[in-house]
């Protein structure tokens, strides 16, 4: 697709408007997943008392793996293509911003992975209780691992904004929500209510990231320079 009303340069905006899609559709998809983990009982200590736990949770645990995967395929390539259009500022925040998300995204795979293998069959190999303590632990232990790469990102990408056409709320927002994600990244520690106020803004700024594009791009229809800067 490309503009053809009100801009005479034909610049494409199919590109943008695809990745405000994916941005919007990943976002809602990464909260569902990330709340269905969020809102779990904290696992028991012993091993025996978590492989219970896993079994009596599993409905919760294969819904969220299955709605990660589809998050991480939406998002990734939405960050690619906007690392790409960004490169031309050649900052360290464009760089370490694009690293960090793109980081924490493919790190999010090791999660599907981890929680897969914990929910479903596999040659009907069978897992001790102390192999299901360790894959509970590694879920929240790789969680802990994406929600730093994403605060780090999310400051980064905020840094980036500074004199660029987007809002200056949304640089606000991403300081104040990427330094949310670090208290958020020990849910050990910190109450539901946080844990779960963090995922829906971290969510919400993929969101509104994407809304934000599909907009600029439908402007561009009228005005030729809506997508310059």
């Amino acid at each position: 697709m490309v503009i053809e009303r009100g801009n005479p340069d034909r610049r494409p905006v199919g590109p943008w408007l695809s990745t405000g899609a994916a941005l919007v559709l990943g976002g809602l998809l990464l909260c569902a997943a990330l709340l269905l983990i969020v809102f779990l009982p904290h696992p028991p200590a012993g091993s025996e008392a978590i492989a219970r736990w896993a079994t009596v949770h599993k409905p919760s645990l294969m819904w969220s793996d299955e709605l990660l995967f589809f998050a991480v395929v939406c998002l990734l390539p939405a960050v690619f293509v906007i690392s790409d259009a960004a490169k031309a500022r050649h900052t360290l925040a464009v760089s370490v911003g694009c690293a960090a998300l793109s980081m924490g995204l493919v790190t999010l795979i090791g999660l599907v992975a981890v929680i897969g293998r914990l929910t479903y069959p596999v040659f009907g190999i069978a897992l001790s209780a102390d192999i299901v303590a360790l894959l509970v632990s590694l879920i929240f232990g790789v969680l802990h691992l994406v929600l730093l790469l994403f605060g780090v990102g999310l400051i980064a990408a905020a840094l980036a904004m500074r004199g660029g056409r987007a809002p200056r709320w949304m640089a606000v927002a991403g300081y104040v929500i990427g330094a949310s994600q670090f208290a958020a990244s020990f849910p050990w520690l910190t109450p539901l209510w946080w844990n779960a106020t963090t995922t829906v803004a971290l969510a919400a700024t993929a969101v509104t990231a994407g809304a934000y594009l599909i907009a600029t791009a439908h402007k561009a229809l009228q005005r030729p320079d809506a997508l310059a800067g």
